[in-house]
């Protein structure tokens, strides 16, 4: 279907131009990001942080989306940050 519709509508220069600089920005600000977050803050912490992300997630699809996840779900993030926090404190 989309195949179909890109043939019949094919996406200017300024078009692929945007597409092309989200994927960008979407991939090389996260990364950058956590690299500069790695070098400020200890391996432990930074591991707590990253794990904290599946819950940030959640709650964004919660709130911008009405997505609900099960009680199993929240109970499977909660165990990883937890997990992620015991590890860091030793």
């Amino acid at each position: 279907m989309a195949l179909g519709w890109f043939w019949l509508h094919p996406p200017g220069p300024t078009a692929i131009l945007l597409a092309v600089g989200c994927g960008l920005l979407s991939s090389v600000v996260p990364y950058v990001e956590d690299l500069l977050a790695l070098r400020r803050v200890s391996a432990g912490t930074f591991g707590v942080l990253v794990s904290s992300n599946p819950v940030l997630a959640a709650l964004a699809g919660l709130v911008l989306l009405g997505q609900s996840l099960d009680l199993h779900a929240w109970v499977g993030i909660g165990l990883i940050v937890t997990s992620n926090v015991v590890v860091a404190r030793r």
